[in-house]
């Protein structure tokens, strides 16, 4: 499940009853089941605020790297 599908079942869990056919939503198992998706929502957004981090931090290292490969080829132009 993504981020926006957990975030939309749990906005639907949060209303008093189901809009659909009107049972309630505050029994135990449905309390259940919203604690289970907002624990999967949590561990959903940290592991993308994770994998954002790293791509950025990749697409930092690989500007650096273009910026040495830059250095060689020119210095590897005067040599020439």
């Amino acid at each position: 499940m993504n981020i926006k599908t957990l975030t939309d079942k749990i906005n639907l869990f949060n209303q008093d009853k189901c809009p659909t056919c009107g049972t309630s939503f505050s029994t135990k198992k449905f309390e259940n089941l919203r604690n289970q998706l907002n624990t999967l929502l949590e561990e959903k957004q940290k592991l993308d605020n994770d994998l954002k981090a790293k791509l950025k931090e990749i697409t930092d290292n690989n500007a650096g790297v273009m910026e040495y490969i830059s250095k060689i080829s020119a210095a590897t132009q005067k040599i020439r």
